[in-house]
């Protein structure tokens, strides 16, 4: 199953492998595939065909998700086996959850379009200390996850929030006794991130003064990962420092 990050509409490929019958013959089966509220699908399979070689099969995901809103489901396969005579029987399982959703809005427009992730999935931002534009944050970073044990880097990710007054307030937590020479020249830099679940701790997190062009560089790109991505609110993602 290959998700879209900016579609509604996916594919998914599968093959229902040969299988050794002993004393028996003529069973036949059939393949059905459930996506769950607010998904449609569409199975193209040989129904009905005889147990014993392989046969391969398609299904078609469409998504159907309001503005502003988003859908979780997994998807349910249903293989079911009969032969005249006999009572029917078969066996039920579900796939990993996908998500989709139209939430990348600004005042008026969309941002990105609506797509599809599977938000298990802890994706990874990556930011380079040998980059001009964001080598100050980069550096921070890596030297705070060399000291801060457990953060991304050791073990385990960082968790995005979207709260506005939750992230001013990590963000005063770590920087509001930081001296910063000159504001208008220099950003007091934080990490773990403001607009993570795991900022604003003192004891847990690393500040820097750095310039404030590469920390505002690293933010949109840390912004445009968030689009890119899918990373919603309390979605888990790691940072990767080359």
């Amino acid at each position: 199953m290959t998700l879209q990050t900016s579609k509604l509409k996916w594919g998914e490929s599968f093959t229902v492998g040969k299988a050794t019958l002993v004393n028996a013959g003529g069973v036949r089966m059939s393949v059905s595939v459930g996506g769950g509220k607010g998904f449609k699908t569409a199975v193209k399979f040989p129904q009905g065909s005889t147990l014993g070689p392989a046969h391969k099969g398609t299904v078609g995901y469409a998504a159907s998700v309001a503005k502003k809103k988003q859908l979780t489901s997994p998807a349910s396969y249903r293989f079911t086996f009969t032969k005249p005579g006999y009572t029917p029987g078969g066996f039920t399982y579900n796939s990993a959850k996908y998500r989709c959703d139209d939430t990348f809005w600004g005042p008026t427009k969309r941002t990105k379009n609506p797509g599809c992730v599977f938000p298990s999935f802890a994706p990874t931002f990556t930011l380079s200390r040998t980059d001009a534009q964001v080598k100050q944050s980069a550096s921070h970073i890596y030297d705070a996850q060399r000291k801060i044990t457990g953060h991304p880097g050791a073990s385990t990710p960082l968790h995005r929030i979207t709260d506005a007054k939750t992230i001013a307030a990590h963000r005063k937590a770590m920087c509001a006794k930081v001296h910063n020479p000159n504001p208008q020249k220099y950003d007091c830099d934080e990490y773990p991130f403001a607009a993570s679940k795991e900022g604003g701790n003192p004891r847990r997190g690393s500040t820097r003064i750095i310039s404030a062009g590469d920390n505002r560089s690293a933010g949109a790109r840390l912004g445009g990962f968030y689009k890119s991505q899918r990373v919603l609110n309390g979605d888990a993602y790691y940072v990767h420092i080359k």
